[in-house]
């Protein structure tokens, strides 16, 4: 594994930027650089993860419900906690060097969702019962494709034919599943025609195709291509994305049309159908089912889609490993958004990249999304909103706590060598390229003292957010005055102090 390893990940050992070249690594346009990297990250982290004891750890920790997978608190877990545990022991091991063992280790949790979604869908779904492989094939980005799976398990001769052949029919096997029904005993056949009420989706798609096999469909009779259409918004509100496009690719013209636009509407209006008769799969393929079908839109109607809820279909493009075509998108159909719409993308740019979600380079997403908007939204950003200021608080809050407690500001102690200071004596890589970027932001003028201010006027905060929130506000205005060597605004003094307001007197008792 070590070997393997260095082979595959030490061509990128030498494109590490120096460090007064970071910003310009902001601005760059994207390379095959940094996909070529996540691919052999991803590549041997699914490694890892399939290795005996660690896969053993990883099946018997709980599924975690979430579009980014944030890191797990200390303590939240002992089952994540041995896993983690494992992981690193096997990644401290390995001979590479320091600094690419920290992206690794980011990704073993996404991987392990990955495998234990799989799990979940399969293994412990009483229709199908079939046991992970162990062979897993992996998409680009690091998300088990299930296509390819189905593929490789339908052809098992080990495997139950009826378990196959169910699952051929789920993933939309054309072929192998007129193969396998061929095989099966007419007792079996028999079995997979009977329609009851209440199918759930799995069923549904088995007595579609067995029913589709025996008539000897060739999918151009019209009650075939209208229940296709039905079957587009069906897996489509699943979010069996393999069916959906299926189905898609097997209407043309007016028929495709009304089939999407009805799937469309439907995920529009209601995130997903919690019906426990129903296999769902992540919400992420619910996002990358939104993103495949609007692709599929001609221009007209993809400007009513926008219309309806423009912020839903561009969150799906962030989230479904579709970000080279988010910027293409947003260019077209930019005119159609709220002011609101860029503020929520870019707060979801920056916390997918605090998260430390490796799909693209979010930071660049960030500042490709914010050169987009329109210049009247631009100053409102800047000057007349809060924006600046949560972006500011977010960073910091996530990433640089240390700034925002009282004990940690000394008298004309430099903020900005104290940071650097903590990101070095953590050797956090990751930690350095986000005081990188907060300088970068800082310096575009997109957190401000202005933004500051309003955010820490109108904000309510949680209960036991901050020990001191005036110090905490006061702390990060004077940050941004020493990044871009502003002189303290004397007007905000009143509002923050030095520490804050004075205690308030006490009344003398008679």
């Amino acid at each position: 594994m070590n070997f393997w390893f260095q082979r595959e990940m030490g061509t990128f050992q030498t494109e590490r930027a120096p460090k007064h070249k970071e910003m310009d690594r902001i601005r760059t346009t994207r390379s095959a650089v940094l996909p070529l990297k996540y691919l052999g990250f991803v590549k041997v982290a699914s490694e890892l993860c399939l290795e005996k004891d660690l896969i053993a750890a990883i099946k018997n920790c709980p599924c975690l419900e979430a579009d980014h997978i944030d890191k797990l608190q200390p303590g939240e877990s002992s089952e994540w906690e041995n896993m983690y545990r494992i992981a690193s022991e096997k990644i401290s091991n390995l001979f590479i060097p320091t600094e690419l063992k920290g992206p690794l280790y980011n990704l073993i949790l996404p991987i392990s969702q990955e495998i234990l979604t799989w799990i979940k869908l399969h293994s412990k779904n009483e229709y199908l019962s079939i046991d992970l492989p162990k062979v897993v094939y992996w998409t680009q980005h690091g998300r088990i494709d299930y296509k390819k799976m189905a593929c490789s398990i339908v052809k098992d001769e080990s495997i139950c034919i009826k378990k196959r052949y169910k699952l051929a029919c789920v993933n939309c096997l054309d072929s192998d599943i007129r193969i396998l029904w061929d095989r099966l005993d007419e007792f079996d056949r028999e079995y997979f025609q009977i329609r009851v009420d209440r199918l759930s989706l799995q069923e549904q798609l088995v007595y579609f195709w067995s029913c589709c096999v025996k008539y000897s469909a060739t999918g151009q009779e019209p009650a075939f291509i209208s229940v296709c259409q039905d079957m587009v918004t069906r897996v489509a509100s699943g979010g069996n994305l393999v069916a959906t496009e299926f189905f898609v690719q097997k209407l043309s013209g007016a028929h495709r049309t009304t089939a999407i636009i009805k799937a469309v509407k439907k995920l529009l209006e209601e995130e997903r159908e919690h019906n426990r008769n129903c296999l769902f799969f992540s919400q992420r393929n619910t996002n990358e089912i939104l993103a495949f079908l609007v692709s599929k839109m001609r221009r007209r109607l993809k400007v009513n889609v926008f219309l309806l809820n423009s912020l839903r279909i561009f969150q799906c493009f962030l989230s479904a490993n579709k970000q080279e075509s988010f910027i293409k998108v947003v260019k077209r159909y930019k005119e159609y958004f709220y002011s609101l719409v860029f503020f929520v993308l870019l707060i979801e740019i920056l916390l997918s990249d605090l998260d430390g979600c490796k799909d693209c380079n979010f930071q660049q997403l960030f500042t490709e999304l914010y050169e987009l908007i329109p210049e009247n939204y631009r100053s409102m950003i800047s000057s007349f909103s809060m924006f600046g200021g949560i972006i500011l608080f977010t960073i910091v809050k996530r990433k640089f706590p240390f700034i925002l407690e009282e004990t940690t500001f000394i008298d004309h102690q430099n903020l900005t060598d104290l940071v650097k200071q903590q990101t070095s004596e953590n050797a956090n890589g990751s930690d350095y390229d986000q005081w990188i970027f907060l300088n970068h932001l800082i310096l575009k003028g997109i957190c401000t003292s202005q933004s500051m201010i309003k955010f820490a006027k109108n904000y309510t905060f949680p209960e036991g957010i901050c020990s001191n929130l005036t110090v905490a506000f006061d702390h990060l205005v004077k940050l941004i005055n020493q990044i871009t060597g502003d002189p303290y605004p004397q007007e905000f003094e009143p509002i923050f102090g030095r520490y804050g307001p004075p205690p308030p007197k006490r009344r003398r008792q008679n």
